[in-house]
């Protein structure tokens, strides 16, 4: 055996050209996993199934565990991820991480790419799963798949969050409990402010201060605080992200500002940072806003506390959009709350989730958009620009993903939904003909899920897109699982030539 993954590794079986190579890609991973790249890899990866863990908690599970890997010959048909496959439970409690790999597999693949495999395996040894298809909507927004792509190249599965032009939501800090916010200073402002209310321990509720003088709705609760904190960035500079500390919930926040004239260039770094309140205990994290961009809002759950964060930045002289808005609801707002919002001006393209006799876990992928000759939004297509939002719910069913045909993007969900949400499917459109402001020819994707409730639509005004959603999960004892009790739409128009700069 050798050290890797912070622990050690045998491998019954193999013959010593494989072992050869098995050490390889064991010491690329011991190499790589502890380092700042690969972190970073995670950070800017999108996730959409964490199981409460921020990225930055990703490593500490994977790294102390020792790891056994055994050669075999898979059967015909064999359906296991990139040819391997994780044991139902470990030979003994010496090799928490137990998994074998097929031998005409590990004969073709490249060292880079094996070492992707064995991390992806180790985290479901973890807990971490995807739909079993490849070819499921779903599948590249996990934590397994997204480990992988990392330790492969240290570039994550598909958009990552520094990549997007227009806007872009950061990585989460915090955990899952309490309900979804979503708070935006006005378009065309940016945040170059904010007001905390902290315990010794915890940041307990926050409002921004914006460019025009302007306050966001706060978020949390006053609670236990024992210190009000104004962070203002001096004249001329914005908030451009945070320092902070994590842990089920934010423990605390050290916003920091830049010049405006700097974010325009595309400078990087911070001119100051302020200590907003909290502790400094749990898990440290570190987010800011690509190049170019500035904090202009946030997204994230809250109650008591502020449970959880993801800054949302924009361009800080790109075009103003108008600031997405929740519309309607099907459902009831019972249970666990989530939103997913599309970035890059992006809008929903994909629906995936699980499904049985209700709807049990449900989701969003979304493409980026731009603006063509005619003056009316494009949707950048193609995988490298797909991105996935967080699911929520059970996992339940059986998996689902349907995606609108080319050209289309989605504008409303159809539904049956009673104080559940018993099916749910998708309204397609082209987007052209849409923003255009005509009722275009729409295509339904199917629906999914169970025969109850009643049948409705919700379509999206017109020359708006669905841009995201917020959902509801709880436990449903009729079917002893956790569905989607609420979904509500979130919609907003695209740039167009006309947009406002």
């Amino acid at each position: 055996s050798a050290e890797a993954l912070n622990g050690t590794y045998t491998t019954p079986g193999c013959t010593a050209g494989e072992i050869s190579k098995i050490d390889a890609a064991m010491s690329l991973i011991a190499t790589r996993l502890l380092t700042d790249a690969y972190e970073q890899c995670l950070v800017d990866a999108l996730i959409n199934e964490r199981l409460g863990v921020i990225v930055e908690g990703i490593v500490p599970m994977l790294s102390p565990q020792p790891t056994q890997i055994t050669c075999t010959v898979f059967p015909p048909g064999n359906d296991a991820d990139a040819d391997s496959d994780v044991s139902p439970g470990p030979p003994s409690n010496n090799y928490p991480e137990y998994m074998s790999i097929d031998r005409s597999f590990l004969t073709t693949v490249s060292i880079a790419q094996l070492a992707g495999t064995i991390v992806h395996e180790a985290t479901h040894s973890k807990g971490w799963g995807h739909p079993g298809n490849p070819d499921s909507v779903a599948y590249p927004w996990t934590v397994p798949v997204q480990a992988a792509s990392c330790m492969v190249d240290l570039q994550p599965d598909g958009w990552m969050r520094s990549q997007p032009a227009g806007d872009t939501e950061l990585s989460p800090v915090g955990g899952d409990g309490g309900q979804a916010f979503m708070l935006r200073c006005p378009g065309g402002e940016q945040a170059n402010g904010i007001i905390i209310d902290s315990s010794s321990q915890y940041v307990n509720r926050f409002r921004l201060n914006c460019s025009d003088g302007s306050l966001t709705n706060r978020v949390g609760s006053y609670k236990d605080s024992t210190q009000t904190k104004t962070v203002q960035c001096d004249p001329g500079y914005s908030l451009t992200g945070f320092h902070g500390m994590s842990g089920s919930v934010v423990n605390g926040l050290i916003p920091g500002c830049q010049s405006n004239t700097d974010i325009a260039n595309d400078s990087s770094g911070v001119d100051s940072l302020y200590w907003g309140g909290g502790s400094w205990s749990g898990t440290y994290t570190k987010r800011f806003c690509p190049l170019g961009m500035t904090v202009v809002g946030a997204t994230g759950q809250a109650g008591a506390r502020i449970d959880q964060v993801r800054w949302v930045c924009e361009d800080i002289d790109g075009t103003t959009l108008p600031i997405p808005h929740a519309y309607q609801l099907r459902g009831l707002r019972t249970g666990a709350s989530k939103i997913g919002l599309c970035s890059g001006h992006g809008v929903v393209r994909a629906l995936h989730g699980h499904m049985g006799g209700e709807v049990d876990r449900f989701g969003v992928e979304c493409y980026p958009s731009t603006v063509t000759s005619n003056g009316l939004p494009f949707l950048m297509e193609g995988n490298a620009r797909r991105h996935g939002q967080d699911s929520n719910g059970g996992i339940g069913g059986l998996p689902f993903s349907d995606s609108c045909p080319d050209g289309k993007a989605m504008i409303g969900l159809r539904f049956r939904s009673g104080s559940r949400i018993d099916a749910v499917g998708g309204v397609c459109a082209p987007m052209s003909t849409w923003a255009g402001g005509s009722w275009a020819s729409h295509t339904d994707t199917p629906m999914r899920g169970g025969l109850g409730g009643s049948y409705s639509t919700i379509y999206c005004p017109q020359g708006e897109f669905l841009v995201g959603v917020n959902s509801w999960a709880s436990y449903t004892s009729q079917h002893q699982a956790t569905t989607i009790h609420g979904i509500e739409p979130i919609c907003r128009k695209l740039h167009t030539a006309s947009s406002s700069q």
